[in-house]
């Protein structure tokens, strides 16, 4: 039994219209989907929080640029700190703002969870390594928390250094005519 022709049969004839360039177009398409679906896949059940690092990074920043330009800072004299404020902050006092007297992280705004380490520094000895700054309430001076008069160490929060992976932020201003610097640390 023979077939009736159809009209396409009758204008292109009984062969096949696919060509190699068919089939290679076509299969392209198709990886492409499916490689597409399995790159998308992982970010529709990963959530939408951003990576630690970036979170990590934000928080630190946040933080630094909080405490040098509106907790530590001198009403009338810009880039300048209170040694008011900053012997409030790291004594946990409810002075200058720091209102929780329950730990820096609420004041900061940051969650009790998250490890924050919180460092004033300077060079105070004329070398490139910086040190870790302390008050010393007798001469109400600055020293190095080295020092033996050290009073009340400006630093606060659990040591960075048993973490390989944290993010710093790091601003300079002034305090009692030295160059300090806030460092905060986050992981």
């Amino acid at each position: 039994m023979r077939r009736e022709p159809t009209r396409w049969s009758m204008l292109w004839g009984d062969q096949r219209g696919q060509t190699v360039y068919d089939f290679a177009v076509g299969v392209s398409v198709f990886l492409i989907v499916i490689i597409g679906v399995l790159a998308f896949v992982p970010s529709v059940f990963g959530g939408t929080n951003a990576s630690v690092q970036e979170t990590d990074s934000v928080t630190a920043n946040r933080v630094a640029g909080f405490l040098v330009e509106d907790g530590f800072a001198s009403a009338d004299r810009p880039n300048e700190l209170e040694t008011e404020c900053i012997q409030a902050f790291f004594t946990d006092t409810m002075d200058c703002g720091f209102g929780s007297g329950n730990g820096f992280a609420p004041d900061l705004g940051v969650e009790e969870n998250t490890g924050l380490n919180v460092t004033v520094e300077a060079d105070m000895d004329g070398d490139p390594e910086l040190e870790r700054l302390c008050w010393d309430a007798g001469t109400k001076t600055l020293v190095t928390v080295e020092d033996s008069d050290c009073n009340t160490p400006y630093t606060t929060g659990p040591s960075a250094n048993r973490n390989s992976d944290f993010t710093a932020a790091k601003r300079t201003a002034q305090l009692r005519g030295a160059r300090v610097f806030v460092v905060v640390r986050v992981w």
